[in-house]
């Protein structure tokens, strides 16, 4: 694939693209990206959804997308859903984790969901590329953390969500409504900027001045830093704290409206 005088912009989908309480501003921000790709550029998903996840909530995203960097860049789509690039935890790693898991005393419900490639499932296996717990106490969450840092601090990395404000993973038949917090894990050094990078090498995008990156949470902080890109103004203190007020828009829409003024 050949991109080279094309300008990609990179979005966060859940509070940056997917206003869950504001169907009025989902609608605007997909109107915008229809009109930035009628212009001859090319949109992209990032987020840390899986594929089916992210199809729960939006069906026909292969409608406005050009590639979805999914469970936070170990999984890259193009919109014909062929494999850019896809990461895995491998047998070794996965056989560790499950062992760990084995001991692991929780006092209250907690569920998991591995991503393995375009699949989900309880099991972690060697083609897994994230795995979501999910808790309905915080101290489960604490207890976990302490095992990820003290025995996988060198092969995972992981993001916790204390208290999330939806649980749209109650669709699986495992998952219920009183699982409230969150822990996220990936391999270690893959996150949404890994998955950047292997889409631009594989489709020979330009790396500077052509790439424009938004999101709002923890996990979108390094394609942030490492693309100079912008937050909504409902954006996490993590995101806002670490860029200028000029990077920060209302809204995707806003975002994409300006770029094209200068075009």
């Amino acid at each position: 694939m050949f991109f080279k005088d094309k300008s990609i912009l990179l979005s966060d989908f859940d509070y940056t693209l997917y206003e869950h309480d504001n169907p009025d501003i989902f609608a605007n921000n997909l109107s915008a990206i229809r009109e930035w790709r009628s212009h001859g550029n090319l949109f992209a998903i990032t987020t840390g959804r899986s594929k089916e996840s992210l199809k729960a909530i939006f069906p026909d995203y292969d409608k406005y997308t050009d590639f979805c960097i999914l469970c936070d860049g170990a999984l890259v789509l193009d919109r014909h859903d062929k494999v850019v690039y896809r990461d895995h935890f491998g047998p070794d790693l996965a056989k560790q984790l499950n062992a760990a898991l084995a001991q692991f005393n929780h006092a209250s419900n907690y569920a998991i969901i591995c991503y393995n490639g375009t699949d989900e499932a309880q099991t972690i296996g060697p083609c897994t590329g994230k795995v979501r717990f999910w808790f309905s106490a915080t101290d489960d969450c604490a207890a976990l953390e302490k095992i990820l840092t003290e025995q996988f601090g060198n092969s995972l990395s992981y993001i916790t969500y204390p208290k999330v404000a939806f649980n749209d993973d109650v669709r699986l038949e495992w998952i219920d409504d009183s699982l409230v917090a969150m822990i996220e894990v990936n391999r270690k050094g893959i996150d949404k900027k890994t998955g950047i990078d292997r889409l631009l090498s594989a489709t020979n995008l330009n790396r500077s001045a052509n790439i424009i990156a938004i999101g709002d949470g923890p996990n979108d902080v390094h394609m942030i830093d490492a693309f100079n890109g912008y937050a909504v103004e409902k954006a996490s203190p993590t995101i806002l704290a670490k860029i200028p007020h000029t990077r920060v828009v209302p809204h995707l829409h806003n975002l994409i409206t300006s770029k094209l003024s200068l075009v």
